[in-house]
């Protein structure tokens, strides 16, 4: 290719890429002008909400299947013996509870807010979750847990 061939095609891909620039600019724009005009909104919704459900004794539940942790993604060149989830806080009076299992070990992570549940009460849905894991099992046509154990 001759020497203006290439300068041509140079030049054209850098104006590509400032066509684009400017996209990005104009959209990071409009994100942070809806963000600024929508925001104070959705807060005092959230807010309002969050104060009616502890009025009214109601408790926001998720739950979230995060999965499995898979030894190899998580690699960082030494022996790994365990590995968990961090899970977010939620405003109160939210629970969140994440599952997920790493080398075969079903695990359940819980966050709550202290002030607006009982730990007893945390305590008991755990137990309670535990207690039908077994029966779970048994009607999804899965073998036996081994001994001691959960499968994932």
């Amino acid at each position: 290719e001759p020497f203006e061939g290439t300068l041509r095609r140079v030049a054209a891909a850098t104006k590509d890429t400032e066509a684009r620039r400017e996209l990005a600019l104009v959209g990071a724009l409009g994100i942070s002008l809806a963000y600024r005009l929508a925001a104070p909104r959705m807060k005092m919704k959230i807010e309002a909400a969050r104060w009616k459900s502890i009025e009214d004794g109601r408790t926001i539940v998720f739950f979230s299947n995060l999965g499995a942790i898979y030894p190899a993604r998580v690699d960082f060149g030494l022996p790994l013996a365990d590995a968990s989830f961090i899970p977010p806080t939620l405003p109160a009076p939210g629970l969140l509870l994440f599952v997920h299992s790493f080398r075969s070990a079903l695990r359940f992570t819980v966050t709550y807010y202290s002030r607006t549940m009982k730990s007893e009460d945390v305590a008991g849905l755990m137990d309670s979750l535990m207690a039908d894991l077994p029966a779970a099992d048994a009607r999804a046509g899965a073998r036996p847990a081994p001994e001691g154990g959960i499968r994932a």
